[in-house]
Protein backbone atom coordinates (compact mmCIF):
# COMPACT_ATOMS: atom_id res chain seq x y z
CA UNK A 1 0.00 0.00 0.00
CA UNK A 2 2.79 2.41 0.96
CA UNK A 3 4.71 1.65 -2.24
CA UNK A 4 1.60 2.29 -4.32
CA UNK A 5 1.06 5.64 -2.60
CA UNK A 6 4.67 6.67 -3.23
CA UNK A 7 4.31 5.65 -6.88
CA UNK A 8 1.10 7.66 -7.23
CA UNK A 9 2.69 10.77 -5.75
CA UNK A 10 5.71 10.35 -8.03
CA UNK A 11 3.48 10.02 -11.11
CA UNK A 12 1.46 13.09 -10.14
CA UNK A 13 4.69 15.05 -9.74
CA UNK A 14 6.08 13.90 -13.08
CA UNK A 15 2.90 14.58 -15.02
CA UNK A 16 1.78 17.76 -13.35
CA UNK A 17 0.69 20.36 -15.85
CA UNK A 18 3.20 23.07 -16.65
CA UNK A 19 2.87 26.20 -18.70
CA UNK A 20 3.63 26.58 -22.38
CA UNK A 21 6.64 27.92 -24.24
CA UNK A 22 6.03 29.74 -27.53
CA UNK A 23 9.50 29.92 -29.03
CA UNK A 24 11.30 31.80 -31.77
CA UNK A 25 8.71 34.51 -32.37
CA UNK A 26 10.03 37.27 -34.62
CA UNK A 27 9.69 40.80 -33.21
CA UNK A 28 11.42 42.69 -36.07
CA UNK A 29 11.75 42.34 -39.81
CA UNK A 30 15.23 40.98 -40.51
CA UNK A 31 17.46 41.25 -43.54
CA UNK A 32 19.82 38.30 -43.12
CA UNK A 33 20.14 34.95 -41.35
CA UNK A 34 22.06 36.37 -38.39
CA UNK A 35 19.48 39.07 -37.75
CA UNK A 36 16.66 36.55 -38.08
CA UNK A 37 18.19 34.51 -35.24
CA UNK A 38 18.69 37.57 -33.07
CA UNK A 39 15.33 39.23 -33.61
CA UNK A 40 13.50 36.43 -31.82
CA UNK A 41 11.83 36.01 -28.46
CA UNK A 42 10.20 33.23 -26.45
CA UNK A 43 7.00 33.58 -24.43
CA UNK A 44 6.38 31.41 -21.35
CA UNK A 45 2.81 31.28 -20.07
CA UNK A 46 1.20 29.82 -16.94
CA UNK A 47 -0.92 26.72 -17.30
CA UNK A 48 -4.71 26.99 -17.45
CA UNK A 49 -4.84 30.54 -16.17
CA UNK A 50 -8.13 32.31 -16.84
CA UNK A 51 -6.92 35.70 -15.59
CA UNK A 52 -4.31 37.75 -17.41
CA UNK A 53 -0.99 37.98 -15.55
CA UNK A 54 1.88 40.40 -15.05
CA UNK A 55 4.68 40.11 -17.62
CA UNK A 56 8.44 40.01 -17.04
CA UNK A 57 10.68 40.66 -20.05
CA UNK A 58 14.19 39.29 -19.50
CA UNK A 59 17.34 40.47 -21.33
CA UNK A 60 20.34 38.14 -21.18
CA UNK A 61 23.88 39.25 -20.41
CA UNK A 62 27.25 38.33 -21.91
CA UNK A 63 29.27 41.58 -22.15
CA UNK A 64 27.18 42.60 -25.19
CA UNK A 65 29.07 40.00 -27.25
CA UNK A 66 27.70 36.61 -26.20
CA UNK A 67 24.67 34.91 -24.71
CA UNK A 68 21.38 33.54 -25.97
CA UNK A 69 17.78 33.40 -24.78
CA UNK A 70 17.87 29.58 -24.78
CA UNK A 71 20.28 29.58 -21.84
CA UNK A 72 17.52 30.99 -19.66
CA UNK A 73 14.69 28.55 -20.35
CA UNK A 74 14.83 27.56 -16.69
CA UNK A 75 14.01 31.13 -15.67
CA UNK A 76 11.02 31.35 -17.99
CA UNK A 77 9.70 27.99 -16.83
CA UNK A 78 10.20 28.66 -13.11
CA UNK A 79 8.44 32.01 -13.11
CA UNK A 80 5.62 30.98 -15.45
CA UNK A 81 4.96 27.96 -13.22
CA UNK A 82 4.46 30.52 -10.45
CA UNK A 83 1.73 32.27 -12.43
CA UNK A 84 3.49 35.02 -14.40
CA UNK A 85 4.06 35.50 -18.13
CA UNK A 86 7.75 35.64 -19.06
CA UNK A 87 9.33 36.86 -22.30
CA UNK A 88 13.02 36.18 -22.99
CA UNK A 89 14.60 37.98 -25.92
CA UNK A 90 17.57 37.82 -28.25
CA UNK A 91 19.25 40.89 -29.73
CA UNK A 92 22.22 41.51 -32.01
CA UNK A 93 25.64 41.30 -30.36
CA UNK A 94 29.14 42.64 -30.97
CA UNK A 95 30.65 42.80 -33.59
CA UNK A 96 27.42 42.85 -35.57
CA UNK A 97 25.97 45.74 -33.57
CA UNK A 98 26.98 48.64 -31.35
CA UNK A 99 25.24 49.60 -28.15
CA UNK A 100 22.71 51.96 -29.76
CA UNK A 101 21.45 49.21 -32.08
CA UNK A 102 21.17 46.78 -29.17
CA UNK A 103 19.03 49.20 -27.15
CA UNK A 104 16.79 49.93 -30.14
CA UNK A 105 16.23 46.23 -30.71
CA UNK A 106 15.40 45.61 -27.06
CA UNK A 107 12.94 48.52 -27.20
CA UNK A 108 11.38 46.98 -30.32
CA UNK A 109 11.00 43.69 -28.46
CA UNK A 110 9.25 45.49 -25.59
CA UNK A 111 6.93 47.18 -28.09
CA UNK A 112 6.10 43.79 -29.62
CA UNK A 113 5.25 42.50 -26.15
CA UNK A 114 3.05 45.52 -25.45
CA UNK A 115 1.20 45.07 -28.75
CA UNK A 116 0.79 41.29 -28.61
CA UNK A 117 1.11 39.90 -25.10
CA UNK A 118 -2.60 39.90 -24.32
CA UNK A 119 -2.94 37.11 -26.92
CA UNK A 120 -0.71 35.05 -24.59
CA UNK A 121 -2.50 35.86 -21.35
CA UNK A 122 -0.37 38.81 -20.30
CA UNK A 123 -1.30 42.28 -19.13
CA UNK A 124 0.16 44.95 -21.40
CA UNK A 125 -0.37 47.47 -18.61
CA UNK A 126 1.89 45.46 -16.29
CA UNK A 127 5.16 45.05 -18.19
CA UNK A 128 8.39 44.71 -16.23
CA UNK A 129 11.93 44.38 -17.53
CA UNK A 130 14.82 42.50 -16.02
CA UNK A 131 18.34 41.57 -16.99
CA UNK A 132 21.57 40.09 -15.72
CA UNK A 133 24.96 41.75 -16.24
CA UNK A 134 24.98 43.54 -19.63
CA UNK A 135 21.30 42.65 -19.93
CA UNK A 136 20.70 44.57 -16.71
CA UNK A 137 22.38 47.59 -18.28
CA UNK A 138 19.99 47.43 -21.25
CA UNK A 139 16.98 46.94 -18.99
CA UNK A 140 17.98 49.95 -16.89
CA UNK A 141 18.38 52.16 -19.97
CA UNK A 142 14.94 51.18 -21.26
CA UNK A 143 13.47 52.01 -17.85
CA UNK A 144 15.06 55.45 -17.63
CA UNK A 145 15.06 56.74 -21.24
CA UNK A 146 11.69 57.30 -22.89
CA UNK A 147 13.31 58.35 -26.17
CA UNK A 148 13.74 54.74 -27.31
CA UNK A 149 9.97 54.30 -27.19
CA UNK A 150 9.19 57.78 -28.54
CA UNK A 151 10.95 56.73 -31.74
CA UNK A 152 8.58 53.74 -31.93
CA UNK A 153 5.52 55.94 -31.42
CA UNK A 154 4.63 54.41 -28.08
CA UNK A 155 4.75 55.75 -24.54
CA UNK A 156 7.26 53.96 -22.34
CA UNK A 157 5.23 50.91 -21.18
CA UNK A 158 7.64 49.71 -18.48
CA UNK A 159 6.04 49.55 -15.04
CA UNK A 160 9.13 48.43 -13.14
CA UNK A 161 12.64 47.01 -13.44
CA UNK A 162 14.56 44.18 -11.75
CA UNK A 163 18.36 44.34 -12.06
CA UNK A 164 20.38 41.20 -11.34
CA UNK A 165 24.06 42.08 -10.85
CA UNK A 166 23.77 44.69 -13.59
CA UNK A 167 26.95 45.86 -15.27
CA UNK A 168 27.69 49.35 -16.65
CA UNK A 169 25.10 51.36 -14.75
CA UNK A 170 27.80 54.05 -14.92
CA UNK A 171 29.76 53.15 -18.05
CA UNK A 172 31.43 56.57 -18.15
CA UNK A 173 33.01 56.03 -14.74
CA UNK A 174 34.06 52.51 -15.76
CA UNK A 175 35.64 53.33 -19.13
CA UNK A 176 37.15 56.64 -18.04
CA UNK A 177 39.72 54.72 -16.00
CA UNK A 178 41.29 53.66 -19.32
CA UNK A 179 42.16 50.21 -18.05
CA UNK A 180 41.66 48.58 -21.47
CA UNK A 181 43.32 48.88 -24.87
CA UNK A 182 41.52 50.72 -27.66
CA UNK A 183 40.82 47.35 -29.30
CA UNK A 184 38.83 46.04 -26.35
CA UNK A 185 35.26 45.15 -27.28
CA UNK A 186 33.95 47.61 -24.67
CA UNK A 187 35.33 50.44 -26.82
CA UNK A 188 34.16 48.99 -30.10
CA UNK A 189 30.70 48.50 -28.58
CA UNK A 190 30.47 51.89 -26.84
CA UNK A 191 32.94 53.81 -29.05
CA UNK A 192 35.87 55.98 -27.93
CA UNK A 193 33.61 58.99 -27.40
CA UNK A 194 33.15 60.00 -23.78
CA UNK A 195 29.79 61.64 -24.45
CA UNK A 196 28.51 58.28 -25.69
CA UNK A 197 29.68 56.62 -22.49
CA UNK A 198 27.73 59.22 -20.51
CA UNK A 199 24.60 58.97 -22.62
CA UNK A 200 24.62 55.15 -22.42
CA UNK A 201 25.00 55.15 -18.63
CA UNK A 202 21.61 54.57 -16.94
CA UNK A 203 22.70 56.48 -13.83
CA UNK A 204 22.70 59.69 -15.90
CA UNK A 205 19.04 59.31 -16.88
CA UNK A 206 17.41 58.59 -13.53
CA UNK A 207 14.60 61.01 -12.73
CA UNK A 208 11.68 61.32 -10.34
CA UNK A 209 9.50 59.63 -12.98
CA UNK A 210 11.70 56.53 -13.21
CA UNK A 211 9.56 53.44 -12.48
CA UNK A 212 10.16 51.29 -9.36
CA UNK A 213 13.42 49.33 -9.43
CA UNK A 214 14.90 46.39 -7.54
CA UNK A 215 18.71 46.33 -7.56
CA UNK A 216 20.46 43.07 -6.62
CA UNK A 217 24.23 42.62 -6.39
CA UNK A 218 26.42 39.84 -5.06
CA UNK A 219 28.81 40.64 -2.23
CA UNK A 220 31.59 38.84 -4.13
CA UNK A 221 30.81 40.18 -7.59
CA UNK A 222 33.06 42.56 -9.53
CA UNK A 223 33.94 45.73 -7.67
CA UNK A 224 32.62 47.95 -10.46
CA UNK A 225 29.19 46.29 -10.25
CA UNK A 226 29.03 46.76 -6.48
CA UNK A 227 30.09 50.39 -6.77
CA UNK A 228 27.67 51.34 -9.54
CA UNK A 229 24.80 49.32 -8.08
CA UNK A 230 25.01 51.19 -4.77
CA UNK A 231 25.44 54.55 -6.51
CA UNK A 232 22.46 53.85 -8.77
CA UNK A 233 20.21 52.98 -5.86
CA UNK A 234 21.38 56.01 -3.89
CA UNK A 235 20.50 58.30 -6.78
CA UNK A 236 17.09 56.67 -7.12
CA UNK A 237 16.47 57.01 -3.39
CA UNK A 238 17.54 60.66 -3.47
CA UNK A 239 14.86 61.31 -6.07
CA UNK A 240 12.34 59.35 -3.97
CA UNK A 241 11.97 56.67 -6.64
CA UNK A 242 10.63 53.41 -5.21
CA UNK A 243 13.89 51.44 -5.13
CA UNK A 244 15.31 48.63 -3.05
CA UNK A 245 18.97 47.58 -2.97
CA UNK A 246 19.94 44.06 -1.89
CA UNK A 247 23.51 42.79 -1.58
CA UNK A 248 23.47 39.00 -1.46
CA UNK A 249 26.13 37.51 0.85
CA UNK A 250 28.75 35.27 -0.77
CA UNK A 251 27.38 35.53 -4.30
CA UNK A 252 29.66 36.04 -7.32
CA UNK A 253 28.58 37.42 -10.68
CA UNK A 254 27.44 34.30 -12.56
CA UNK A 255 25.83 32.58 -9.53
CA UNK A 256 23.72 35.70 -9.02
CA UNK A 257 21.73 34.56 -12.05
CA UNK A 258 22.03 30.82 -11.94
CA UNK A 259 20.94 30.57 -8.31
CA UNK A 260 17.49 31.00 -9.86
CA UNK A 261 17.74 27.52 -11.35
CA UNK A 262 16.43 26.47 -7.94
CA UNK A 263 12.66 26.88 -8.29
CA UNK A 264 12.41 27.46 -4.51
CA UNK A 265 14.80 30.41 -4.53
CA UNK A 266 13.19 33.16 -2.45
CA UNK A 267 14.00 35.80 -5.05
CA UNK A 268 11.05 34.53 -7.08
CA UNK A 269 8.74 35.52 -4.24
CA UNK A 270 10.29 38.99 -4.20
CA UNK A 271 9.93 39.35 -7.97
CA UNK A 272 6.29 38.32 -7.84
CA UNK A 273 5.48 40.64 -4.94
CA UNK A 274 7.21 43.51 -6.74
CA UNK A 275 5.20 42.96 -9.93
CA UNK A 276 1.92 42.61 -8.11
CA UNK A 277 2.37 45.70 -5.95
CA UNK A 278 3.83 48.15 -8.49
CA UNK A 279 2.79 49.54 -11.82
Amino acid sequence: MYKNLVLLIFMLFCFQAHGKRYKNISYLDSENSYEKKKHLLDVYTPNDSEDKAEVLIFIHGGSWRSGNKNLYKFFGKRLSDKGKVVVIINYQLHPHAVITQMIRECASAVKWVHDNIEDYGGLKTKLYVSGHSAGGHLAALLSTQNAWFDSLNIANPIAGCILIDAFALDMYDYLNKREYSAKNTFFTTFSQIEEVWKSRSPINHVSASTPPILVYTGSKTYGSILKSGKAYHNKLAGLKVNSKYTEMPGKKHIPMMFQLYNRKNLLYDEFIQFMEENG
